[in-house]
């Protein structure tokens, strides 16, 4: 399964082409006698008091299903499945899946009257559906239904499409705004007529023309609004091919269009989910447990769906570089001034930062601040942690220190199918290079498979001036999506001379000028420039103090800038996200208020890339930290 938001795809039409889809999709309709625009009659939209709904900087995170219910006539006396439950008994057991599988918006097929009502028995004022019962026994088979908790109806709307014999039936689709977030989307469901009464390809293939056009022109008229397409097609390739051609369109279960070659995931059904270039999918199912069979003679499709804030649609962020500057201490970065560090100070003011960030709270040293940075873990295995640096950790991989497999930036970029790079003077980062190798690394869940190793190009230097040598060669070539940068010699200058001392004065200096090589390479590049983002922190501080290190403050606080397209100029961290609390001199654990952290910054990428939270993360797992200029909705 892929779907990449829309900075990372081949866009698969043109205005041009999806205007011309259009037109040929109103063509048909009149070809069948039936007169444009190619809303039904009777379905006037909607406004509800959720359009005026505030809008919430995150992402929104959806359980989207696809469900054929098996209709009541299959199984009532006289039907043509002997030895299944009544249809009523059935959809209690499908109300069972839906709590079970935390379902949000389902688009249904074969909704008969009786299980109409049973369902709204069972869930009484906790679903909203359309059409349900205010159009025809045909319009309501195909019922769209969301969860009233989250989704309130802004419109709702049908279309005319052929069934069996070409006979016309209304299918519904609604717009639908979230609650928390106030974002919008559109939920087309259709249920295109099989073979059962006679060849039905061309009827399903002029439903499918209708949906291209439908979905480009609330493409064109909305384009910041998402798309999502649910229904049993009765098609594999027939459907899924026409919609990669000539639409946005992405199935939730993989697939993809590449000069003209349509190349479908390796598992399809005849039921789909699919959603438009900016949703990313992951955790799609194709569910045929126990309950499923009896239930239904099709498979229940549930996949989460991410859609990501407007903030992020609309900064262009194409790329992420991350450099952590090891030994970083933010009263340098003050006493140095503009003189000592202009490009770290210039970061500062065109964008968001703090240096009253933390480390980890279990360890202050660079792997485990490293490894929490990438894969937004704290600490102890026992509290879903890492495990590096713990004292059970065995030296070897990152899975083996965790007990388990542990998901990283560099998953999620490589299984969407873009281009990861780490790069270090340090030695020791080798081990993070073994983790997510081509034998360590996990398995590509998603279609097309991209392969175990999830690093596509590590790069150990000499030296701090080398790895940069190194990354300006990265960035101007095939610049990679996510890099990650790691520099050692300000450390190596602290640990030897002093923490204060004029040696580690003139490496922070030298630091900066290496710093400055990268920004002044993406901003000298067309292609870099205004499409990058750039993040820098550090695994820890430095203090010429004695004591136990992981008590200092200037050991447990570090930087965290942040520049790039979108990101709030002059900003302060703490201010643009409330929902953290500032520390002072104290180094909290992760019980109560949070401070911002440097591990905070893996789902900071994530989300800045349109890509969902990493699987198993602890810090910013819900992607709220910020450090986009608010859009309004």
């Amino acid at each position: 399964m892929r779907v990449v938001r829309a900075a990372h795809l081949s866009r698969h039409a043109t205005r041009s082409t999806r205007l011309g889809v259009l037109a040929l999709a109103v063509g048909l309709v009149a070809g069948m006698g039936l007169q444009a625009p190619l809303l039904a009659a009777g379905s006037t939209p909607v406004a509800t008091p959720a359009a005026s709904a505030p809008v919430a900087d995150l992402p929104t995170v959806l359980q989207v299903s696809s469900f054929n219910l098996l209709g009541y006539g299959h199984t009532a006396p006289g039907g043509d499945r002997k030895g299944w439950a009544s249809g009523v008994t059935r959809m209690g057991w499908s109300v069972r899946l839906i709590e079970h599988n935390s379902l949000d918006v389902i688009g249904f097929q074969e909704m008969q009257r009786p299980q109409f009502d049973r369902f709204k028995e069972l869930v009484g004022g906790d679903f909203g559906v359309y059409p349900g019962a205010q159009l025809t026994r045909a319009a309501m088979a195909n019922s769209i239904a969301w969860r009233r908790a989250e989704w309130r109806l802004v419109e709702a709307n049908t279309m005319l499409v052929p069934y069996f014999k070409g006979n016309l039936i209304r299918m519904p689709y609604v717009l639908l705004r979230n609650v928390q977030t106030g974002r919008q989307a559109y939920f087309y469901n259709s249920h295109n007529p099989a073979d059962a009464h006679g060849p039905a390809q061309k009827w399903r293939d002029q439903a499918v023309q209708l949906e291209i056009g439908l979905v480009n022109r609330l493409r064109a008229e909305s384009p910041d609004i998402p798309v999502f397409d649910t229904g049993d097609k009765n098609d594999r390739e027939e459907f899924l091919c026409p919609m990669l051609a000539d639409t946005e369109m992405q199935a939730a279960n993989g697939g993809s269009m590449v000069n003209n070659v349509c190349s479908p995931p390796s598992q399809m059904k005849v039921d789909w989910v699919m959603g438009s270039s900016e949703v990313v999918f992951t955790d799609y199912q194709a569910i045929r447990s126990a309950l499923v069979k009896k239930t239904t003679d099709h498979p229940l499709i549930v996949t989460t769906a991410v859609i990501p804030p407007l903030s992020v649609v609309t900064a262009p962020v194409s790329r992420v570089l991350v450099l952590s500057v090891e030994g970083l201490r933010p009263a340098a970065i003050t006493t140095s001034g503009l003189t000592g560090t202009p490009a770290i100070h210039s970061m500062m003011a065109t964008g968001a930062s703090t240096l009253n960030a933390r480390t980890a709270f279990e360890r202050v040293a660079r792997l485990p601040n490293l490894v929490g940075m990438m894969t937004g873990r704290r600490v102890d295995p026992t509290k879903g942690g890492h495990g590096v640096g713990w004292r059970t950790d065995p030296g070897t991989t990152v899975h083996a220190a965790a007990g388990r497999y542990v998901s990283s930036v560099f998953d999620l970029a490589h299984n969407f199918g873009m281009r990861t790079a780490l790069l270090t003077s340090q030695s020791g980062l080798s081990r993070l290079e073994d983790s997510w190798d081509a034998t360590n690394g996990g398995t590509d869940p998603y279609a097309p498979d991209n392969g175990r190793a999830k690093i596509s190009r590590f790069i150990l230097a000499a030296d701090d001036r080398s790895m940069t040598t190194s990354a300006r060669e990265l960035l101007l070539g095939n610049a990679p999506t996510y890099t990650f940068a790691q520099f050692s010699g300000l450390n190596q200058a602290g640990r030897r001379y002093g923490w204060r001392s004029a040696e580690y004065a003139a490496a922070l200096t030298e630091t900066d000028r290496l710093i400055q090589r990268l920004l002044t390479t993406i901003n000298s590049s067309s292609r870099l420039r205004g499409t990058t983002m750039v993040i820098l922190t550090s695994e820890h501080g430095g203090s010429d103090r004695p004591g136990t290190p992981a008590t200092l403050v200037d050991n447990y606080r570090v930087p965290l800038v942040i520049t790039g397209p979108g990101v709030a100029t002059g900003a302060d961290l703490y201010t643009l996200n409330p929902q953290y609390t500032r520390p002072g001199h104290t180094r909290p654990t992760y019980a109560g208020a949070q401070p911002i952290r440097n591990t905070d910054i893996a789902n900071l990428v994530t989300s800045s890339l349109g890509l969902p939270a990493i699987p198993g993360s602890t810090q910013n797992s819900d992607q709220s930290f910020t450090v986009l200029a608010p859009t309004a909705p």
